[in-house]
């Protein structure tokens, strides 16, 4: 597959689910990586403002994983 998916349980103390999508681009030797990610923050808003200031937010997670994900696949 070019496609894996999950959700969390229902007994998940933060609800989440998301999905990752590769796809070959230009001369065979590339690859797209695409992240979706849906979560109700422990707290809320409030919660969900806290996590950023703290740099727990999940978008910036996302993003330095996949530059990590980069450079070790490069």
């Amino acid at each position: 597959g070019h496609h894996i998916s999950w959700r969390s349980t229902e007994d998940s103390t933060v609800p989440n689910s998301g999905a990752v999508g590769f796809r070959g681009v230009g001369d065979g030797r590339s690859t797209e990586v695409n992240v979706s990610l849906q979560y109700r923050p422990p707290g809320g808003e409030a919660g969900a403002m806290v996590a950023k200031l703290l740099g727990e937010e999940p978008n910036i997670q996302i993003e330095e994983d996949l530059r990590r994900f980069k450079q070790v696949m490069e």
